[in-house]
């Protein structure tokens, strides 16, 4: 079971000391021409914090095995905007980790966030 081996959590911090393992799977999973600056998502998640109405959520997600290893499995990169709705703009799963549920337990846990940001809005 997914949920005994790994868990998910949201990057919450610019500094959080996963983020240059997070960095290797993005630019090792995409070609440099489907990138966005690196700078880009990893200062989102200092914004994530803040809830204000009617703004741009950022998240950052990730997976991680249970058991101390900060090695990424997976994460998710994407954006709620009110009115218009939620969009994941990245998602990678380590090849280690492929077929092992990693993908689905980070897509539902981006719905997830995405209801939330939809009902507080």
């Amino acid at each position: 079971m997914l949920a005994n081996r790994f868990y998910i959590r949201e990057i919450l911090d610019s500094s959080d000391v996963i983020l240059p393992a997070v960095r290797r799977l993005y630019e090792g999973s995409l070609s440099v021409r489907e990138q966005i600056p690196w700078e880009w998502i990893s200062r989102a998640a200092d914004g994530s914090r803040a809830w204000l109405p009617d703004k741009k959520r950022r998240h950052l997600t990730v997976v991680q095995p249970r058991g101390g290893d900060e090695k990424p499995l997976g994460f998710t990169f994407g954006s709620y905007l009110p009115r218009f709705g939620g969009y994941i703009c990245y998602v990678a799963v380590d090849p280690i980790a492929r077929g092992l549920g990693v993908a689905t337990a980070l897509y539902q846990n981006f719905y997830a966030l995405m209801k939330e940001d939809a009902r507080l809005n």
